[in-house]
């Protein structure tokens, strides 16, 4: 039960970088959303984060977002996050990551040693999981000859 509200909690939080109102589908799979302001990215890149077995996709534009979107629909969410299934299906330029991030419930938060404390910061903003850049231009023409 713990661990199904942690997932629910940090579905809620990658949500909100999402920039537009958007939400992980709770019975699993892809949900693809137009963000331009998406925090998921960087501008003008495709978000995809996973938490579980659903994934939330952020497209910066309703162009991207149908490109992405029948992929999305097909691949599990695991391989929304593999970049050679990626680019197997769709023209990406570019990737930054993978990153992979834990979450612990208050409780999993122990001390190393005894008499150390644990320190509670200040709430930031995580990075993205797994943006891509996607061409939306079609394939690159080849260079002219001299």
């Amino acid at each position: 039960m713990a661990e199904a509200l942690l997932l629910v909690r940090a579905r809620a939080l990658w949500a909100e970088l999402a920039g537009t109102p958007a939400e992980f589908i709770s019975s699993g799979g892809a949900k693809v959303v137009v963000a331009p302001s998406s925090r998921l990215a960087p501008p003008s890149w495709t978000g995809v984060v996973r938490i579980g077995d659903a994934a939330l996709v952020t497209a910066p534009t309703v162009r991207t977002a149908e490109m992405v979107a029948d992929p999305a629909r097909k691949m599990s969410p695991e391989e929304l996050v593999d970049i050679a299934r990626l680019r197997a299906v769709l023209p990406v330029l570019d990737v930054l990551g993978p990153a992979s991030l834990f979450y612990l419930g208050r409780d999993g938060f122990l001390p190393a040693h005894e008499g150390t404390a644990v320190e509670q910061l200040p709430r930031v903003p995580p990075l993205p999981q797994k943006p891509c850049r996607l061409s939306t231009a079609g394939p690159r023409p080849a260079p002219a000859d001299p």
